[in-house]
């Protein structure tokens, strides 16, 4: 038993002394490459990473002043004449619309219609150049005829070439009852009609122009009652009824 512990005594021993005796050559290569590693890392280059910075912080000085570049002209090939006719184009409404257009002031219309009396005249004064009053005379068939009133205006074109629109306003007979072989039962009312119409001047050498337009009676309940009176007292027939629309067309002289 004394040998076996004596034996392992000097085992251990002989063991921790092999250790120790290659620790020291370990820790000692290990510190130079330490060290060495130290050295090495401190020599190598540093890596940065460029950020941009705004804008704003850029001096002035800095930035290199913008370069212009000359613009350069270029012909087209082919003209282009839509815009010389949508000028032209424009040019005519501007001219024609700024042209200065003659409006009779006073002139005197002859034709057929109501406000020429049936069959005859007046004469229409305008006091302003959109607004005027007539008076006309004529034959309605019957007798003399008259009717007066307003009219309004509106024209369009030059001074060559014009057109007007129309409407009036006028008092006098609106209705004619014509009964053969008996004039003691004709008859003619009045009251109130409204018309319109165009007024054109299709030449250039004077002033004169031509009326056309419609009236439109307003025509009261006596005129149908007087109708009815004739067909069951007297037993006329009629061989057409009264229109609800008539007809008016005039050649008008200019006065000034």
């Amino acid at each position: 038993m004394r040998n076996i512990h004596v034996q392992s005594k000097c085992y251990r021993f002989r063991s921790d002394t092999s250790s120790f005796k290659w620790f020291k050559p370990i820790l000692l290569a290990t510190v130079i490459i330490i060290a060495t590693c130290g050295v090495i890392r401190s020599q190598e280059p540093v890596v940065v990473t460029t950020v941009k910075r705004p804008a704003e912080t850029v001096k002035k000085d800095s930035v290199p002043p913008p370069q212009v570049t000359p613009a350069v002209v270029v012909q087209a090939t082919t003209p282009d004449t839509s815009n010389k006719k949508s000028d032209h184009f424009l040019d005519n409404i501007v001219l024609k619309s700024n042209s200065v257009i003659s409006y009779d002031r006073t002139s005197i219309g002859f034709g057929l219609g109501q406000e020429y009396g049936g069959i005859g005249g007046n004469i229409l004064s305008y006091p302003h150049k959109n607004f005027g009053m007539f008076f006309g005379l004529g034959y309605n068939f019957v007798g003399v005829g008259y009717n007066l009133g307003l009219k309004s205006r509106i024209a369009l074109g030059n001074s060559s070439e014009h057109i007007a629109f129309y409407g009036l306003l006028m008092y006098g007979y609106n209705a004619v009852i014509i009964v053969e072989n008996s004039k003691d039962l004709s008859k003619v009312f009045h009251g109130f009609t409204l018309g319109a119409g165009i007024e054109t001047r299709p030449w250039s050498f004077n002033d004169d122009y031509i009326s056309i337009g419609l009236n439109f009676p307003l025509r009261s309940s006596r005129v149908q009652e007087y109708v009815n009176y004739l067909k069951n007292s007297y037993y006329v027939e009629f061989e057409r009824e009264l229109l609800p629309v008539t007809f008016s067309i005039a050649y008008r002289i200019t006065i000034n």
